[in-house]
């Protein structure tokens, strides 16, 4: 069981700790402190969620299914596009506003289901829980050790989130600098943009393979 548990640490660390789409839009609204807590509490939702459910052996069913790779994909770089877009714009105009002020959600409920389209419509999130996490997990026959492995994983995204959600929260002083949000902005859009093409990349083989 200890060895599942450190698996499961070392594993969901390697995966989730990156600065993905994700990630990044929990990092502005801690720099907003705005609607912080439901939005981290949904990352950390949607991840046990996706995890749970490859536990329970649907990685490796969606793993080969290509049709749902290719829809999946689609609205996923779309949504990266469009959110890409969106940073661009922000980059590119005065920034005379002060954190908070600015042309974020303006309400609790948009900034969740933002930070939700960011976790279920981003294919290489699913792939990380559903498949790779959710693949190990579905390995381990026992059940206590299995759920010892998913309850591990969980954790780190757990902390994770928090951790640059809030830590980004008390390093906003330093973002009052128009000069590093605009850096900032432009950094995410061309994270979006890059991810978007990566995945269309790996989506022309199987589209035309079909």
């Amino acid at each position: 069981m200890l060895e599942a548990i450190i698996t499961g640490v070392v594993l969901a660390s390697g995966l989730i700790l990156g600065l993905g789409p994700q990630n990044m839009y929990v990092i502005r609204q801690g720099l907003r402190g705005k609607f912080l807590l439901p939005v981290v509490l949904t990352c950390s939702f949607g991840d046990i969620v996706l995890i749970t459910v490859g536990a329970l052996g649907v990685g490796s069913f969606l793993s080969q299914n290509v049709l749902w790779q290719l829809i999946v994909g689609a609205l996923g770089t779309t949504f990266l596009l469009v959110y890409g877009a969106m940073s661009f714009k922000a980059a590119f105009k005065p920034h005379t506003q002060k954190i908070g002020e600015d042309d974020g959600p303006k309400t609790w409920p948009v900034a969740v289901s933002t930070v939700a389209a960011l976790t279920f419509l981003n294919p290489w999130a699913i792939m990380d829980t559903i498949v790779v996490i959710g693949g190990v997990a579905a390995q381990y026959a026992d059940f206590m050790t299995k759920l010892s492995f998913v309850a591990s994983a969980c954790l780190v995204s757990f902390v994770w989130f928090f951790f640059i959600g809030y830590g980004a929260k008390r390093a906003h002083k330093l973002f009052e600098n128009p000069k590093v949000m605009k850096g900032l902005d432009i950094f995410v859009g061309l994270m979006m943009w890059s991810i978007s093409y990566a995945l269309i990349i790996k989506l022309w083989p199987l589209y035309k393979g079909m």
